[in-house]
């Protein structure tokens, strides 16, 4: 039989280990104490698999799309990576956003803002 102080040790290694593996910090700032002058573009390219004519490239970043009415898409979050760039997210749980995995590669520091409009 396994002693008490054996299962305890395990479970501290367990929660040691966890605590140790953390992704970079996350934060939830309310609107007002994000300052949203740093925030630069970080683009990143990728070769097209077949070329791309110029001429069929619209102008606006969002195709076809409207503005929403403010807080009409609650689930939606602003991330912002390292204080400079910014990537769209979903709330997918209370506590958890969902976002493309190349925005955070090279994140030591995200930023998660909700209620954010017209950025």
């Amino acid at each position: 039989e396994v002693s008490t102080k054996m299962k305890f040790a395990v479970c501290l290694l367990a929660v040691v280990s966890c605590a140790a593996a953390m992704p970079a910090e996350v934060s939830f700032e309310t609107p007002d104490e994000l300052d949203l002058s740093k925030i630069v573009p970080n683009n990143i390219y990728l070769e097209p698999e077949t070329p791309i004519d110029p001429s069929t490239i619209p102008e606006g970043r969002v195709i076809g799309g409207t503005e929403v009415a403010r807080n009409s898409v609650p689930y939606q979050a602003a991330v912002v990576i390292n204080g400079v760039s910014l990537c769209g997210g979903s709330l997918i749980s209370t506590t958890r956003v969902l976002t493309a995995a190349h925005c955070t590669v090279s994140a030591s520091f995200v930023n998660v803002r909700l209620g954010a409009h017209a950025f």
